[in-house]
Parts: structure tokens; C-alpha cells; sequence
């Protein structure tokens, strides 16, 4: 047996005896005090093998609404055959619902697209509201201010969906650190030979996006701000912090990085450079989760668009 101190299920805090029930994992010996509302089924180890939890003699009589959000009665046969889901709001581990009762991936599956739409819209319809108003000048001044709605509409939303809002924001090894500052112009000359392929194969030519009207009108380090530094710190925080968990969670890790990686690409309305938007999608979602954190993130994706701009 383990001499480690039992771990927690649901994660998130450390649950009292009274609450808990003790478990034991036989295939590594790891400890756990699961809570009462999931005694009676079986869950998955951080090692992979299942763990029986054991039943209670005399249940409580009833369990309060946070209790029961992921406690879904079902008969002895379904309980040899699903895990229990984890509670909604809590940041539960890749693959945690691959195994899960229909019903709890159901619950996470509807919750999921809730907040992709929710976000999708809090990045998307300020832009789109800004471009439908107003041309030139304009625009180019409004455009700011729509970069400040979406980013308090982000910040709002993840402040409501849970553990998956504010997981992310931890701190990372300087390793990760130096390793966004180092990517940012490796992508980038991937950006540009993409982009040098396509103008040599299309006889048309290919429209580069330019930024002069937003230069002209705001100057370098507004400019710098709304292109760079406020674009990575809100699709970081949807995409690499709570949509990139949640499908994670449902789909594994793999599939639920290439996923995110391709909403965040179609996200961007590109589809000539769409490539590029994936590669990068799939590479900060991959630095996500080798440190940990959506900061080290943040600092590439920011570095790459301004690097894009000044090379515009």
C-alpha cells in the first residue's frame, strides 16, 4: 500500500471521513477517500486500472445539490460497466467521461457546447457588430473598444463555468517560458512559407491581410494591443483554458486537442491561411499541457501576432 496521502474524488478539495468513503487502487496501491454520493461504483485510477468503491451500509437519506451533481443511480449491471462522471464544475483529467456513465457525458457534452457558444460569441460579435457599423477610420477606431467587450465578456464567462476558468492560470517553469519566446519566429516562418507557396501556385496572387488603416488611426502600441496582446489573452483563456479542457475530458487527450485546434482555426474566418491558424492552435495546445498553464501561452501567441504585424 501506498504511503502517500489519500487522494480526493471528485478533485478539488479534501473531503472529511464523515463524507468519504476509503478506497484502494491494487494496481499501484493508491489511497482514496471518495465521496459518499459515488459509493458503489467504480472509477478510474490516475494509473488507468479501475477502482471498486465500496457500498455504504446505511446511505444518507439525502444528499444536497452539489452532491448529487454527478451521482446518477443506475442499476447493479450499468454499475460494472460506467465509471461515475465527475461534477460539472470541477477540472476533471483527459479521458475522465471516455468511460463515464451516459448520462454524466451527456450532462458535460451539453455544458461543453454551452460554453463554446458562449464564448464563440463573447470573441466573435463584438468584431462582427464593429465591421457592420462602420468603414475605414472608423472602424479602425471602434475596433478597441470591441476588443474590450470581448475580452470582459471572456473573463465574465470563465469567472461563472468553474474549476476550468481558473485552472489554467498557474505558474509555469522558465523552460515553457523560453520556449514560447523561442517558437514565436519559427512559426512565423512557417506562416510565411505557407504563404509563399500559395502566391506561387494561384495565378491570382494571394490577399494578405495589411494593417495601415489601424496604424494610421491608433498608432504602433494601440495597434500592438489589439492585435497582439488582447487576442492572446482572450482565446487563450477560451480555447487553451476551458474548451480544450472540457474536450479533453470528454474525447481524450488527443482527440480533444485536435478539436480545439480546428474550432480555433475556423474561429480566425481564414480558410487560405487556415493551416497556419491549425498548426499554431495545435501547438499552444500541446505547450498547455506540457506546462500546465495557459500563461506560457499567452506570451507566444502574443509574440506571434506581433511579429506579424511588424513584418506586415
Amino acid at each position: 500500500m501506498s504511503t502517500e496521502p489519500a487522494r480526493s474524488w471528485p478533485p478539488g478539495r479534501q473531503l472529511a471521513d464523515e463524507e468519504s468513503v476509503p478506497a484502494a487502487c491494487v494496481a499501484c496501491g493508491t489511497a482514496w477517500r471518495v465521496h459518499l454520493s459515488l459509493a458503489g461504483f467504480r472509477m478510474r485510477c490516475s494509473c488507468g486500472a479501475w477502482v471498486d468503491v465500496p457500498r455504504l451500509e446505511n446511505p444518507p437519506a439525502q444528499l444536497t445539490t452539489s452532491e448529487t451533481a454527478a451521482y446518477v443511480p443506475v442499476s447493479s449491471a450499468e454499475r460494472a460497466a460506467y465509471a461515475p462522471g465527475p461534477a460539472l464544475d470541477s477540472a476533471a483529467e483527459p479521458g475522465a467521461l471516455e468511460d463515464a456513465h451516459p448520462r454524466a457525458r451527456a450532462a458535460w457534452t451539453d455544458r461543453t457546447l454551452l460554453e463554446a457558444a458562449a464564448l464563440l460569441f463573447a470573441i466573435l460579435g463584438p468584431q462582427l457588430l464593429a465591421h457592420y457599423l462602420a468603414r475605414g477610420r472608423e472602424q479602425a477606431l471602434l475596433v478597441p473598444f470591441a476588443s474590450l467587450v470581448s475580452s470582459l465578456f471572456v473573463i465574465l464567462i470563465a469567472a461563472s463555468s468553474g474549476a476550468y476558468g481558473r485552472a489554467s492560470f498557474r505558474t509555469a517553469v522558465p523552460r515553457h517560458w523560453l520556449e514560447a519566446l523561442g517558437a514565436a519566429p519559427l512559426l512565423l516562418g512557417f506562416a510565411f512559407f505557407w504563404l509563399w507557396t500559395l502566391q506561387t501556385l494561384l495565378p491570382q496572387g494571394l490577399h494578405v491581410e495589411r494593417f495601415e488603416e489601424l496604424l494610421t488611426s491608433l498608432g504602433m502600441p494601440w495597434t500592438v494591443f489589439v492585435i497582439a496582446v488582447v487576442p492572446a489573452f482572450v482565446e487563450e483563456i477560451a480555447f487553451r483554458g476551458m474548451l480544450q479542457g472540457r474536450l479533453n475530458a470528454l474525447l481524450g487527450l488527443r482527440s480533444g486537442m485536435l478539436l480545439t485546434a480546428l474550432l480555433f482555426a475556423l474561429c480566425h474566418f481564414a480558410p487560405a491561411v487556415l493551416p497556419i491558424h491549425f498548426g499554431l492552435g495545435l501547438y499552444l495546445g500541446w505547450l498547455r499541457q506540457r506546462s500546465g498553464s495557459i500563461l506560457p501561452g499567452m506570451l507566444l501567441h502574443c509574440a506571434y501576432n506581433s511579429l506579424v504585424l511588424l513584418a506586415s
